[in-house]
């Protein structure tokens, strides 16, 4: 990790992130969470990165884990830089593993406070994120497990006889985007 302080407002920053999940601003920007090793859940904003001639536009897709420059403010968080560390190629090529990849990035987004160190959490998403891509099957198990040791790590104890899935909605107060796989 490096830090350089520019000054009294502004941060610059490197660290390992993995896309969360993405939206549109008007113009050309694009605002994304991204859920890095050092500074936990960032929500940046990347500056022309919807232009055709963007180089970060294929490297801001969700799942996909980066080298990102940051630039960190009191205020807003912009997204100067990035290199595409690994796709997870594996892992996108299979319908059913994406709609597994989705609901964890769906629940990471919603659980992790901004702006907080998780590192235990961070390397137990990249040990999903890899394991998931090898996977012949048991997507189902395997991101329950997961996310069950995610959200202990984080402090969620739930008892065994209650299932996963409404449990972690009645945590988010949200509907899961795909309920009735987990």
């Amino acid at each position: 990790m490096s830090i350089r302080r520019l000054n009294s407002m502004r941060n610059i920053g490197k660290s390992r992130a993995i896309v969360l999940r993405k939206r549109a601003l008007p113009q050309k920007d694009l605002v994304v969470t991204l859920f890095t090793q050092e500074y936990g859940k960032v929500i940046v904003i990347s500056k022309g990165a919807r232009t055709l001639a963007s180089k970060r536009a294929s490297h801001l897709q969700s799942g996909n884990l980066l080298e990102a420059n940051l630039e960190l403010g009191d205020e807003y968080a912009y997204l100067k830089q990035t290199s595409l560390v690994s796709a997870f190629g594996k892992l996108k090529e299979s319908f059913p593993k994406l709609q597994f990849l989705y609901t964890f990035l769906f629940v990471l987004d919603r659980i992790l406070p901004e702006r907080q160190q998780e590192s235990n959490v961070y390397e137990q998403t990249i040990r999903f994120l890899s394991g998931l891509s090898v996977l012949e099957s048991g997507f189902g198990g395997y991101t329950e497990r997961s996310l069950d040791m995610i959200l202990g790590i984080l402090g969620y104890y739930r008892e065994q006889h209650i299932a996963l899935a409404p449990y972690i909605e009645e945590l988010l107060d949200a509907k899961l985007p795909l309920h009735d796989i987990i």
